[in-house]
């Protein structure tokens, strides 16, 4: 366990509990939970990333670090599911080096 996780808030989703290892993970978490659970925000994510950043969900912006935010902003996706499998893939390679 680290600072970002704990027994308690281990999730039954693995890929939730990758993402809260990883720095800043949370809001890479809150990001994505956004976009499943609000459609509207998803299809600004989709189509104009960077206005889905500046923009935050609930009247809360996104704590990411820049290489973050570049990450996201490079993204091409026609779908979350390929958004999501994009941004773990990244995020995973850059993790084992």
């Amino acid at each position: 366990m680290n600072a970002f996780t704990s027994t308690a808030m281990m999730s039954p989703y693995p890929y939730q509990n990758k993402m809260h290892d990883i720095p800043n993970g949370r809001d890479l978490s809150r990001l994505l939970t956004a976009a499943v659970v609000n459609k509207t925000f998803r299809m600004k994510l989709l189509a104009d990333p960077k206005s889905a950043l500046l923009a935050g969900y609930n009247g809360e912006p996104f704590s990411l670090k820049n290489e973050d935010k570049d990450l996201i902003l490079s993204i091409r996706a026609s779908s979350l599911s390929e958004f999501a499998a994009q941004l773990s893939n990244h995020k995973h390679q850059n993790q084992d080096l």
